[in-house]
């Protein structure tokens, strides 16, 4: 029978992307906890400790966190627009609740939804009496907050058709409570807010893992003591495949490669000694040689009829080729947008390797600028401010619009080519971009007006 630790079916099936990608984002400090997980071998139960040298000669390169630095600093390169009432300005210096201003959690924000695809916002409000004016409101400092949950603490969700819209009409979040009796103990246990939508009105419930009532169903309201005739709970969208989960999964088998890569050189890389005694049989050699054989100038060795050689491997080169293909893989789809190599690529060479990921960094921008919108404008309703005056958006100029002077200069020489309605486009655009909105044949009649006698393509 399902109870309020079930979970939604899509989260059982994303939820090991998200563990694995978040690890491989994080590097080191997370692989080297699960080591079996990321690096399996299957005598690694029979020799432990071969298989704890083979773990600790692998190292990783982590491409995936680099990267999601790399389009995190897109983003944050120009702070977020938003406008607000003057008295929701101290919200933003602590949003969460937890002292964090409203860029810290956008950063995050950015990060999880990079890692998992999810990063949900509830827009909530403490207890209190009801019928409390504002200025007791203010004195009690009771305040609206954004509180925060990562993907896998929305472990279920419902939604419905209400009025032909479809609407969120519940939603199970899991949350952390410390119930040790000692102040400085650490006993945690989760505890589960229960969110719904019934008859129009949005309630919330908190209930341990047995279902049973921790704090009875309330009904947040809004300013004035009207219900909520929605969750504000925003960012609960459809899971897809998140923007870093390609790079994790070749970054984490870049890590196994590594690791065997390592492995064989230790065992086969280093220069063996072969002596052959020849005649000489085994007490012999004993027997002549009492100090055991040792290698060195100063050291004879008597043997009769042998040979000493020293045996070297061969180059075996499959493992690294193998793992070079990956570090070349992941840079194809996006692990170095930006690298310097002699200096710092230009703007423009960015855009070109980065352009499947700055499309799914739109997505991304574009989103988390509706929830977070959506998250003041809730905010807006608890404190009696109009949420049609709230806005919000993050900075979706990714990459500097400004043209070097050879850029500008082909442009200007090349609109006898494609016109100076183009030529200007162009420009404002920042780079070498004919306008989509024009046919072929528009765009040679705006060159004929520049050059009469062009000939014809």
């Amino acid at each position: 029978m399902a109870g309020v630790t079930t979970t939604h079916p899509e989260y059982d099936l994303h939820l090991p992307d998200w563990q694995r990608t978040e690890d491989a984002a994080i590097g080191s400090p997370a692989l080297r906890k699960k080591p079996t997980v990321y690096l399996p071998e299957p005598w690694a139960s029979d020799e432990p400790e071969r298989y704890l040298a083979f773990c600790q000669r692998a190292y990783y390169t982590n491409y995936t966190g680099r990267t999601e630095s790399v389009l995190q600093g897109m983003v944050f390169r120009k702070p977020a627009n938003y406008e607000v009432p003057d008295s929701m300005l101290p919200l933003l210096e602590d949003f969460d609740g937890s002292g964090d201003s409203i860029d810290q959690v956008a950063k995050k924000a950015v990060e999880q939804r990079m890692r998992k695809s999810r990063f949900v916002f509830l827009a909530d409000y403490p207890s209190a009496q009801p019928g409390l004016s504002r200025q007791q409101e203010r004195e009690l400092n009771l305040r609206p907050v954004a509180a925060c949950y990562p993907a896998e603490c929305l472990i279920n969700w419902r939604f419905a058709s209400i009025g032909g819209k479809k609407t969120l009409v519940l939603a199970v979040l899991r949350e952390s409570e410390n119930t040790s009796e000692d102040e400085f103990g650490h006993d945690y246990k989760s505890v589960y807010r229960v969110l719904r939508l019934t008859d129009g009105i949005y309630s919330q419930e908190l209930l341990d893992e047995s279902g049973k009532t921790i704090t009875d169903r309330f009904e947040p309201r809004q300013s004035g003591g009207a219900t909520f005739d929605y969750i504000p709970l925003h960012g609960v969208r459809e899971l897809e495949t998140a923007p870093l989960q390609p790079i994790a999964e070749l970054n984490l088998a870049h890590y196994w490669n590594t690791a065997r890569l390592e492995d064989q050189v230790d065992v086969i890389g280093s220069p063996n000694l072969h002596l052959d005694i020849g005649e000489t049989t085994a007490e012999e050699w004993k027997a002549n040689n009492p100090g055991e054989f040792k290698l060195g100038g100063r050291i004879g060795t008597m043997t009769k009829g042998g040979s000493l050689t020293i045996v070297q491997a061969e180059e075996r080169p499959l493992v690294r080729v193998v793992r070079q293909d990956k570090a070349e893989e992941i840079a194809a789809i996006g692990a170095a947008v930006v690298q310097k190599s002699g200096g710092v690529e230009t703007a423009e060479a960015a855009r070109i390797r980065a352009g499947t990921e700055t499309s799914q960094l739109d997505d991304v921008v574009s989103d988390l600028s509706e929830d977070i919108e959506a998250t003041l404008e809730s905010m807006a309703r608890f404190i009696g401010e109009n949420p049609d005056s709230v806005t919000y958006s993050l900075n979706t100029d990714f990459f500097d619009s400004g043209l070097d002077a050879q850029t500008l200069q082909a442009i200007v020489a090349g609109q006898i080519l494609y016109g100076s309605d183009a030529a200007l486009h162009m420009i404002r655009q920042g780079r070498i971009e004919l306008p989509k909105d024009k046919t072929n044949e528009q765009l040679m009649e705006d060159a004929a007006q520049v050059m009469p006698d062009i000939p014809e393509l």
